[in-house]
């Protein structure tokens, strides 16, 4: 970014800077197959990604590692949890309810 140079998509996968390269017309659907993904997880695991998430991006003087720490222990201590776990031993698609 830094020099301007334009690179294309191989060299952006290549270098890392995506994660892969879909083609126009395959777009939506993959990116729908992200959000069917995303959306089968605990709602409250996803919650906590993005608050983790968005307290990394921060500078680490302005963190909050309290509400890091404090949607951790609600995940850990969540029904959807032990749901996981469960289902997990049973072998079977777990049920979330966000609690």
């Amino acid at each position: 970014m830094y020099t301007g140079m334009r690179i294309d998509s191989a060299e952006a996968v290549r270098i890392g800077l995506v994660d892969r390269v879909v083609p126009d017309t395959e777009l939506w659907n993959a990116t729908m197959d992200i959000a069917r993904t995303i959306s089968g997880n605990a709602p409250l695991a996803v919650q906590a990604a993005k608050i983790t998430i968005a307290q990394v991006l921060k500078d680490p003087d302005k963190r909050d590692m309290d509400a890091i720490k404090a949607i951790g222990t609600a995940c850990m201590d969540s029904e959807d949890f032990r749901e996981g776990r469960q289902a997990f031993m049973e072998k079977r698609k777990p049920q979330f309810r966000g609690r």
